[in-house]
């Protein structure tokens, strides 16, 4: 073979490569007419007042927010949980502003729900981190009465904290009795 043909086999080579790597990193995209086959499903949505509870200052309060509830569980706890995480911001409760990155319901009524940081305050005693997230699991069970069991994660992973274990299920009823 001769340079020149050396030559353009690495041109080529190397142009393929750029092309697929932009391909993997979504510098290009290319939407193929296969791809936008979608089914459409209707939804019937309403408009619901949801309670929002939180526990401050030595007492329980409860606010009410309009959402926009629809027929898929896991959409309407992850409205009603992002509507309660900004909330608990608001009041203080929660110092740093965290977001529920994903919720799943199970055949088994399990709740899964993985944020993108802890939202308990690192400093906070027991009986505070306790009192948020019986706060948490009273706003769901007063607005989705089908979940029995709430799981509490840090990006798909139980949450990791020195007071409380997450590793488990937290029962819907909390543990106020």
């Amino acid at each position: 073979m001769t340079i020149k043909q050396y030559f353009a086999i690495s041109i080529s080579c190397f142009t393929l490569g750029l092309i697929l790597f932009a391909l993997q990193q979504k510098w290009i995209i290319i939407n193929l007419p296969i791809h936008e086959k979608k089914l459409m499903v209707a939804t019937t949505t309403h408009k619901k007042n949801c309670k929002l509870f939180y526990f401050h200052n030595g007492a329980w309060h409860t606010e009410t927010s309009m959402l926009i509830w629809s027929e898929n569980a896991a959409d309407n706890l992850t409205l009603l949980v992002n509507q309660w995480l900004s909330l608990a911001t608001e009041e203080k409760i929660i110092k740093k502003k965290t977001v529920l990155e994903s919720a799943c319901v199970s055949e088994q009524h399990e709740l899964l729900l993985s944020f993108d940081r802890s939202f308990l305050y690192k400093e906070a005693s027991t009986y505070e981190k306790l009192m948020v997230v019986e706060s948490l699991l009273k706003t769901i069970k007063e607005n989705e009465p089908a979940i029995k069991k709430v799981r509490i994660l840090v990006h798909h992973q139980p949450l990791a904290d020195y007071h409380l274990n997450f590793t488990n299920p937290w029962p819907i009823e909390g543990f106020l009795g």
